[in-house]
């Protein structure tokens, strides 16, 4: 997971993470975790500016390249600039905790394609971003990240917009009753 700047040059077409004094490559941190991590399957998050080039750098690689699969996940795509004020932090929080609302398929729990298809609807509507986000190999995106809350309800997670007087906000259903 990595949230705060990133970097993108159309000249040669690196995608990077800016740190306190300068920016490293996106692939770095994908050949540190190609090198170090033992397990078989890996999620990556990237909360920033072009942060869709690190989908794009997973998705390029193959099982002659790593030994890992990948399930990935952006805010934004590859050539887009972004800001999501911590909302793509708060959806994986929300994931996580069994929010209800990314029960797409109403089965009871919150699996990781559903997170990205939550995440590509609710970023455009609330961020006006666009999620990238992809699975390798044999990352199998139907991985259960966690129970639900509760019992899902017609209209939970449906985004609208609501009136006060003059101005008009963008919001989400919570709960039905």
């Amino acid at each position: 997971y990595y949230s705060s700047h990133g970097g993108y040059d159309p000249k040669t077409g690196a995608h990077t993470y800016v740190a306190f004094d300068g920016s490293i490559g996106i692939g770095w941190f994908i050949g540190k975790i190609e090198a170090k991590f033992r397990g078989s399957q890996a999620m990556l998050f990237s909360d920033c500016c072009f942060s869709g080039g690190m989908v794009n750098l997973a998705k390029a690689r193959t099982a002659k390249d790593t030994h890992l699969s990948y399930g990935a996940l952006s805010t934004t795509g590859s050539c887009n600039v972004g800001y999501s004020g911590w909302r793509f932090t708060d959806l994986l929080l929300r994931a996580w905790a069994g929010d209800v609302a990314m029960d797409i398929d109403q089965s009871g729990d919150v699996n990781f394609n559903e997170l990205c298809v939550f995440a590509e609807g609710y970023m455009a509507f609330v961020a006006e971003g666009k999620p990238l986000y992809a699975t390798t190999g044999s990352f199998d995106g139907s991985v259960v990240l966690a129970e639900t809350d509760r019992q899902a309800r017609d209209g939970i997670g449906a985004l609208v917009q609501a009136r006060e007087g003059k101005t008009w906000y963008k919001a989400e259903i919570t709960d039905v009753k």
